[in-house]
């Protein structure tokens, strides 16, 4: 019994070791094929990010990367996307900055540019490593995060100063309000080093014309004009090249040699842009150039008796109507206001000589009038000419051949850049949009600086009345009879 018993044993023990056996080969097969498959997905899963990484790197940045910002810090305006059409030449824009210190505004704004024109190129240029490279294009001492823009024969230095500035209230001493002004910079330089006749402005000088500021002479060369300086008492004709002449309050007259050789360069097609002062308007020869278009000027200095069309309580300070014009429609269309401190009067005649027409870009209300000499009273009095007034006017004349067109303002104080600054830079707008008119450049660039820090409002001296009354008078007021009315009721409890 024993030994048949141990027999069985010594044959049964050995088969389910077997079978054992047999079910841990197959469980090891399984654990590696299911291993296998997981590997292999996770390769296909891994492969599949990576492709799908590198496609979408590939997008345009403005489909990859959102602007949420309150002032589209990064969109492109149609100025610069008309612009970058017309490219048709390698354009290089070299980002000078040392590596890791790139900004991020300046990163995405240039992205945005190559996505629209694969003609731009954008290269970092490492100082550090290559201190050289930027003496073929400029003298001047180079800012970490700076541009040079490069084109055919032509470049142009943005400093990262340009791209990020500030501005400056000179009544409340606050310059906290930082800008990105790097598309205007950008589109600016773009245009000037594809463009090919740059437009020829010439400042008439000899007659104690005001100095412009730095500001804007900044503001014409970013516009691309060619400003250069001419003294016609000794000419006999003006230069063939000049697309434009601009005279900025004068306060001696022109002689009649002067005036026939500006009438003449009129009569066969010429532009003028004229800024002309209160205290100066007896200039007899000059103001003969204005009143060939009809237009009637009055001696005087413009007050206006409407407290919503003048700034900070003086009434010399005006915040005109903007009238619709090829001129003001970018101003208008975003509902922003213009500053003309100290003007003189000049009015739109309601018939025009034959072929002329003159239009008013700006004008007071019904209300204002035009005070001769000393003022001692803001009270209208008797010999005050009535408005309303039209400060900003442009006019055009058909000739046998062509055209001829003059913007002209009544005061050269618009393009002061105090008064500029309070208004955020739309006067310096309004000037150039009048020498695009007048030089019929479509490429005029007008682009506005977007604010990073919180915006400035220019408020009409009525406003800060009842705004005054709400907060000095009407809150107060509010909070004690509530607290009267809450104190009553808990004495009743």
């Amino acid at each position: 019994m024993t030994e048949k018993k141990s027999k069985g044993l010594k044959g049964i023990l050995p088969e389910k070791a077997e079978k054992k056996a047999g079910a841990g080969s197959a469980n090891a097969k399984l654990i590696l094929q299911r291993g296998a498959f997981s590997l292999i997905t996770s390769l296909i899963l891994l492969a599949t990010l990576i492709f799908v990484n590198l496609s979408v790197s590939n997008l345009p940045s403005e489909w990859t990367q959102r602007d949420i910002s309150s002032t589209g810090l990064y969109q492109l305006s149609d100025q610069t996307l008309e612009v970058l059409s017309r490219i048709q030449q390698e354009t290089d824009i070299y980002w000078i900055v040392q590596s890791g210190q790139e900004n991020s505004e300046i990163r995405t704004l240039l992205s945005r540019y190559q996505d629209q024109n694969p003609l731009i190129r954008v290269e970092e240029v490492d100082p550090v490593v290559n201190p050289n490279f930027t003496d073929r294009y400029t003298n001047e001492i180079i800012l970490d995060n700076s541009l040079i823009v490069a084109g055919g024969n032509r470049s142009r230095y943005i400093s990262y100063n340009d791209i990020f500035t500030s501005s400056y209230n000179y009544y409340t001493q606050d310059g906290s309000t930082v800008y990105f002004d790097g598309e205007n910079k950008i589109t600016s330089a773009i245009d000037y080093v594809n463009e090919g006749k740059l437009p020829t402005l010439y400042r008439v000088t000899g007659h104690g014309e005001a100095v412009l500021s730095i500001a804007f002479e900044e503001a014409l060369a970013r516009q691309n004009y060619q400003l250069k300086d001419l003294n016609t008492l000794g000419l006999e004709q003006l230069p063939e090249d000049a697309d434009c002449l601009m005279l900025v309050g004068p306060t001696a007259d022109l002689t009649e040699k002067e005036g026939n050789m500006i009438s003449d360069y009129l009569a066969s097609g010429g532009r003028l842009l004229a800024f002309t002062d209160y205290e100066h308007t007896d200039l007899p020869v000059l103001m003969g150039l204005l009143e060939h278009y009809g237009v009637e000027v009055y001696d005087g200095l413009v007050l206006e008796s409407d407290p919503n069309m003048c700034y900070g309580n003086y009434p010399m300070q005006l915040l005109p109507g903007i009238i619709g014009h090829d001129i003001t429609l970018p101003i208008t269309r975003s509902g922003y206001l213009v500053l003309v401190p100290m003007a003189h009067a000049m009015k739109v005649p309601e018939t025009f000589p034959t072929g002329v027409n003159v239009s008013a870009l700006l004008t007071t209300s019904a209300g204002a009038y035009a005070r001769e000499g000393r003022i001692t009273s803001l009270q209208r009095e008797e010999g005050d000419e009535a408005g309303p007034f039209a400060p900003g006017i442009a006019a055009e004349e058909r000739l046998t051949e062509g055209k001829n067109r003059i913007v002209w303002f009544s005061t050269s104080q618009i393009i002061n850049k105090e008064y500029d600054a309070i208004v955020n830079g739309i006067n310096t707008d309004l000037v150039l949009n009048s020498l695009g008119w007048l030089t019929e450049n479509d490429s005029s660039i007008t682009i506005r600086s977007k604010q990073i820090s919180a915006a400035k409002l220019a408020v009409p001296s009525a406003a800060v009345t009842r705004i005054g009354i709400v907060l000095v008078g009407v809150i107060p007021l509010l909070y004690l009879l509530i607290g009267a009315v809450i104190m009553l009721r808990r004495r009743k409890k």
